[in-house]
């Protein structure tokens, strides 16, 4: 899911470009095609005032929103729940039809290799070595963070190494394949993509705590 959001009312000026910040992140999970309608139907919507366009890592783009250096921006639904109270507000979403519903559409998954007798349960995880994205990222880290403390562990010390691969998120399978790393975290509809691209086969990972539909938000 992605979503446009603004902080703040536009100014008056109409010589002042409106700004508009996409997540670099967005790019694989949209089409160029999609980025660039939605860009040319902002151009058309401020006009007569000019769009400045800026495609921002998630580091960069989290201090302009901050900042309100960005009067509009395009980033993953999970991000508006983040900002909500740097004043961000939700104007349109896109929704993939794999999953139509924003609200509940972002997650992490745990994965580890599935002869990994081991590793069964999130307690199991203790001290073991774990790959993930971003570490500012909902669904590439912190919501399987919030499922660590959820279970009454900080998950500040839990892991004994992390690492962390940014956008390249192929990586992380690899890091657990290869065993260079027990467990990977991915946002939830990575795997499926992996898979796709044969990237790996479903039976050589297992997932821990999964969590049934509906049961957290």
């Amino acid at each position: 899911m992605t979503a446009f959001c603004c902080t703040a009312v536009f100014a008056s000026s109409e010589d002042k470009p409106v700004v508009v910040a996409i997540n670099s992140a967005v790019n694989p999970l949209l089409t160029k095609e999609f980025v660039s309608q939605t860009i040319d139907t902002l151009k058309k919507a401020v006009s007569p005032r000019p769009l400045e366009v800026k495609f921002l890592e998630l580091p960069q783009l989290e201090q302009d929103v901050q900042s309100r250096k960005a009067d509009l921006f395009l980033v993953t639904s999970n991000f508006i729940k983040k900002f909500q109270t740097e004043g961000a507000k939700d104007l349109t979403v896109a929704a993939s039809p794999f999953s139509k519903d924003p609200n509940k559409s972002e997650a992490s998954l745990f994965i580890v290799k599935a002869d990994r007798d081991d590793l069964k349960k999130i307690s199991d995880l203790k001290g073991a070595r774990v790959s993930a994205g971003r570490p500012t990222a909902f669904g590439m880290y912190i919501a399987g963070m919030g499922e660590i403390a959820r279970e009454g562990f900080n998950p500040n010390t839990f892991f004994s190494v992390s690492r962390f691969h940014g956008l390249d998120r192929d990586n992380i399978i690899r890091d657990v394949l290869n065993g260079d790393s027990d467990v990977g975290i991915l946002r939830i509809c990575y795997l499926e993509d992996a898979i796709n691209r044969k990237i790996l086969k479903d039976s050589d990972v297992k997932f821990i705590n999964l969590i049934e539909d509906g049961k957290h938000v």
